[in-house]
């Protein structure tokens, strides 16, 4: 029987769905909350470190390398 989780393809096919989807933003206005682009900078780049980057380099061993 072939393996259907855990594959590249299954890992692509997951991660071309986040990356399409993208970080949920979210603000507020009860809170006081003020969503600046510095905030979106944050969690753009706290999504993409823990939904990203992981699948990214074990989709791509090159990316695994340390210069």
């Amino acid at each position: 029987m072939p393996k259907i989780h855990g594959t590249r393809k299954q890992l692509a096919k997951e991660l071309k769905e986040r990356l399409e989807r993208g970080p949920a933003f979210s603000s507020s206005p009860i809170s006081g909350y003020v969503f600046s682009p510095e905030e979106a900078v944050k969690q753009y780049k706290r999504w993409a470190e823990s939904w990203i980057l992981g699948p990214l380099t074990q989709l791509v061993p090159e990316l695994k390398k340390k210069d």
